[in-house]
């Protein structure tokens, strides 16, 4: 398994002149503070008296906004700016130290070196406001509700590292794109950003938002949800972390891509799917989802909730993997629950969700990949039958077997046989189809028993389309302590007289008629004794056995034609 949270480090490093940056500007505006220290944009101390040029910089960012016109950049050096809200109505690109730098998802993503622009404070771009970039701040936006908040079309939001105070009583979120209003288009690039401690994390509740790609961030300490999907739908999901919050991810909308995401060790859900009408079509594939309390939480339950799925991921380590209390069956096959035992992972997984089959390991096979990687093969069982028993009762054989889930199971034969070499099919007991469930059976082999007191039985599982499996041979043996047993009962050309006791001579046996008429009489000369029928008619016979010490047996025998 690779690192927990250490997932793009390298590669994203490696691959930072393909990520999205903010366009170039028609007029570029500069910003610093009162120090040169580690500065990358200006040599001079900023001053609002100033004409914002990198000779000549601004003191504030509200000075540098007043002042540019939209289409505008803003480069923002190193250094700490204290301005709370920083409303914005045009269009422009502001960029801190840092931009092009990803803040996530390492672990540690201040560490980026000395020269961080320090905001404390919060960009708040208005409802129009389109075209807009934020890339490369470091911003304490202490208990305010945003962070971040974005509202246009083609918003970028890049490589900020956002640091909150809690507050529970606002939707405080460490990156927006709520809007209200008014109705209009939207769509975002929140890429490889660092969000801690606030309420939410990266919450996704704008209205009418054209798909939108949500790429390698990292939330932790989310006293909420991480990442939350509840206004719009149609968006991507990948290269993400979500750790040690109180819910890593929830979603509520339809068509929503789900993968590659590192989702653990949070307290509640790591991906918490609430129905609405509109949740449809969602995937969730190649993710990590491991050490939550529950992995994946299917809840409430509407009937438009349907044709969701997660295949392909590693779903493990949490205290249970998937719950669902929907109606519809939450398709998650092919993904691996850390074992594969499957009465383990039936408790693992609860509710109306198809699991099976599933992933046979847990390896991923490109650690440079961000996500569980997998071979995505999947191992189909049609049937897996985890217990297969037979016990005697009276003189009848019980068997009795169990069940995982069952895929296109047509029926079982029972084969039954005197010497556990040739079999004959003696029952058939009807399959459950495809079920999720465990499934018990019973098969009794009636009065079997009394014509031998060893049998071997086996199953023949038959799928629909006709291929089948055998079971594991189980023995049934008679519990009975009489001192012999006679078979076969019913009876044709001949019957057994099986001794039991060690009695070396002296047994004698008479058959009657059911008139009392004694039709042959002999000695037992061997443990297994045979006595000829041939020449008896069908009917109700009684064989009666003496032994030596004067114990009388007598039993009814019945002979077909």
């Amino acid at each position: 398994m690779k690192s927990n949270v250490r997932l793009r480090v390298i590669v994203t490093a490696c691959l930072l002149f393909l990520l999205p940056i903010c366009s170039n500007a028609q007029t570029v505006w500069y910003v610093n503070d009162v120090s040169t220290a580690n500065d990358v944009f200006t040599a001079a101390i900023g001053n609002d008296a100033n004409p914002g040029s990198a000779a000549a910089p601004f003191r504030t960012i509200t000075q540098a906004i007043s002042s540019a016109a939209a289409g505008d950049s803003i480069y923002v050096d190193a250094g700490d700016y204290n301005e709370t809200i920083i409303d914005i109505t045009k269009s422009l690109t502001i960029r801190g130290a840092k931009f092009g730098v990803p803040a996530g998802p390492a672990a540690v993503p201040v560490n980026r070196g000395t020269g961080e622009s320090f905001l404390t404070g919060a960009f708040y771009f208005g409802p129009s406001t389109d075209n807009i970039c934020v890339d490369g701040f470091h911003i304490n936006m202490g208990s305010a509700n945003r962070g971040i908040e974005a509202r246009g079309f083609n918003s970028k939001i890049l490589n900020n590292i956002v640091v909150a105070t809690l507050n529970i009583f606002v939707q405080q979120c460490g990156i927006s794109t709520r809007a209200n209003g008014p109705l209009r288009l939207h769509s975002y690039e929140i890429l490889n950003n660092h969000i801690s401690n606030s309420r939410f994390g990266i919450l996704f509740d704008g209205n009418l938002e054209n798909p939108s790609d949500i790429f390698f961030n990292y939330v932790t300490g989310a006293f909420s949800t991480a990442y939350v999907l509840t206004g719009s739908g149609g968006h991507h999901y990948k290269g993400n972390v979500a750790e040690n919050n109180v819910q890593g991810m929830l979603i509520s909308l339809e068509n929503n891509l789900i993968e590659q995401n590192t989702i653990q060790n949070n307290v509640g859900n790591g991906i918490r799917m609430t129905a609405t009408a509109r949740l449809q079509n969602n995937q969730i594939i190649h993710n990590f989802i491991q050490g939550n309390a529950i992995g994946i939480h299917l809840t409430e339950d509407n009937a438009g909730a349907s044709n969701n799925r997660a295949n392909y991921n590693s779903i493990n380590g949490n205290g249970t993997n998937i719950l669902s209390t929907h109606s519809n069956q939450f398709d998650a096959a092919c993904n691996w629950h850390g074992t594969t035992d499957p009465l383990a992972i039936d408790a693992l997984v609860n509710g109306n969700v198809r699991y099976a089959p599933f992933l046979l390991n847990g390896t991923d096979l490109d650690a440079a990949e961000p996500g569980f990687q997998t071979d995505m093969s999947c191992v189909v069982v049609p049937v897996k039958i985890t217990s297969f028993t037979a016990e005697a009762s009276a003189d009848d054989a019980v068997l009795e077997w169990i069940t995982e889930r069952e895929i296109n199971n047509n029926r079982f034969e029972i084969m039954r046989s005197a010497n556990g070499t040739d079999y004959t099919q003696v029952g058939t007991v009807n399959g459950n189809g495809t079920s999720n469930m465990i499934n018990r059976y019973r098969f009794i082999d009636p009065q079997v028993l009394a014509n031998a007191p060893v049998w071997f039985y086996r199953l023949k599982q038959i799928d629909d389309d006709g291929r089948y499996e055998y079971s594991n041979v189980v023995v049934v043996k008679s519990r009975s302590t009489a001192a012999l047993n006679v078979f076969p009962n019913p009876a044709t050309d001949y019957l057994h007289i099986r001794i039991n006791e060690v009695v070396t001579e002296g047994i004698t046996y008479r058959l009657f008629n059911a008139n009392g008429k004694m039709l042959k009489q002999g000695t037992v000369q061997q443990t297994l004794q045979r006595v000829e029928l041939n020449r008896l008619p069908s009917g109700i016979y009684i064989l009666s056995i003496r032994f030596p010490n004067g114990k009388h047996i007598q039993q009814r025998i019945t002979v077909m034609r």
